[in-house]
């Protein structure tokens, strides 16, 4: 798991080397934690990046399909498969800020994630250390124009991995009817007859200079060498889907690399655009309009119009919402007077209207012409036990 951490989102070979292995390991756990690993480290990867990531994304698959699995293994391979995958594949793990200080909201999430074995729910706190990559740049308005900056790599290098396809079931067959023991035998012997038949019309019809031959030995040859042939078909032909599998799970680099070499050298990308950490090195911003304040780390970047004169584009941002501002806080006293308002208003209050005049309503009962103490009681006799004894006896 400390692998995983210190080496996520960089596809390092060196680390992947170590960690699978373990995916082979008899005890269930650490088959686990390997699994959630090498999703930490190839999260975000191609097979451009890496061969290796359709091989790591297959043994995912696989995992969580077999039914002999342990539960801990398929629990490791779905949260995998949701790590190497998060956000879209437009997230990576990161535990700094994209200035390159500490991230301590996503130190304190990955600490959380790790106690998982514990009680699972925490490993949501994994999506605290999540960071989105891509570059986001506004104006001195914080308005988001539409611009292109330039990427001087080949598209396929950082393009995104491609989608899983998933497979669609066929219908159920139809369960085959089940044959009985007393069925079998009577078929048995009804061949056995037919065969018997047969040998008899043959010898009859069979002239005598021909020599007799044993045709039930020759017919039983044949039977034979008709089945062998379907044998040695099916062994076949499970070495072939053995040897299409085996070349399906190996990286096609070769294919990959001539289709790289045709592609053309550097690329343009609106703004807003998916761009990973190894690829900003990369980045320029060739437009004359816009210029980043500051070298590019990802993230949202200002920019500085040199033409603010002219009519600009902003993209159109569909999550948009008019935000209402919030209002002003009140005093004791203008509740006291909405109450006090709305206690003379001649239309019957809400319920929530009514609620707040019983809280903030002025007391009725206090008279205007001054706040006067109460009158005191007049004086009362008070005996006690024992002087209530005494008078008692004094009586008798």
């Amino acid at each position: 798991m400390a692998l995983g951490i210190s080496c996520a989102g960089t596809g390092l070979d060196e680390a992947i080397d170590l960690l699978e292995p373990m995916i082979k390991d008899p005890t269930d756990f650490v088959r686990q934690g390997a699994l959630i690993s090498l999703s930490m480290i190839m999260i975000q990867q191609n097979e451009a990046m890496n061969p290796k990531v359709s091989t790591i994304r297959k043994t995912l698959q696989k995992a969580i399909s077999d039914r002999h699995e342990d539960a801990m293994t398929k629990f490791g391979s779905a949260a995998s498969l949701g790590i190497i995958d998060a956000g879209g594949r437009n997230c990576t793990i990161s535990l700094q800020t994209q200035t390159g200080n500490l991230n301590m909201s996503g130190v304190v999430g990955m600490a959380v994630f790790t106690q998982y074995w514990y009680w699972f729910p925490l490993t949501h706190f994994l999506s605290l250390s999540f960071t989105p990559t891509a570059i986001i740049g506004v104006d001195q308005d914080l308005e988001v124009p539409s611009f292109k900056f330039h990427s001087a790599t080949r598209p396929s290098l950082f393009d995104y991995p491609p989608e899983q396809e998933t497979k669609i079931e066929d219908a159920p067959e139809k369960v085959k009817t089940a044959v009985l023991s007393t069925t079998a035998q009577a078929k048995r012997r009804a061949q056995k007859k037919e065969r018997q038949q047969r040998h008899e019309s043959m010898d009859i019809d069979q002239s005598p200079t021909t020599p007799r031959t044993n045709n039930i030995g020759d017919k039983m040859e044949v039977d034979e060498s008709a089945i062998k042939p379907d044998e040695g078909k099916d062994e076949k032909a499970d070495g072939e889907k053995e040897g299409e599998e085996a070349k399906e799970t190996q990286p096609q680099s070769e294919g990959l690399k001539k289709r790289m070499e045709k592609e053309k050298v550097g690329y343009d990308l609106e703004n807003m655009s998916r761009v990973l950490p190894a690829q900003r090195k990369f980045v320029s911003f060739p437009d004359g309009r816009y210029e980043p304040v500051k070298k590019p780390s990802g993230g949202v970047i200002m920019l500085i119009d040199k033409t603010p004169s002219e009519p600009k584009a902003l993209m159109e941002l569909k999550a948009k919402k008019n935000v209402r501002a919030a209002a002003a806080p009140q005093s004791l006293q203008d509740r006291v007077n909405n109450a006090l308002g709305q206690r003379d208003d001649p239309t019957p209050p809400s319920g929530a209207a009514e609620a707040a005049g019983v809280l903030t309503a002025v007391d009725e009962d206090s008279s205007g012409d001054g706040d006067g103490d109460a009158e005191l009681p007049g004086p009362f006799d008070y005996l006690s036990d024992g002087e209530g004894d005494e008078g008692r006896e004094g009586g008798e």
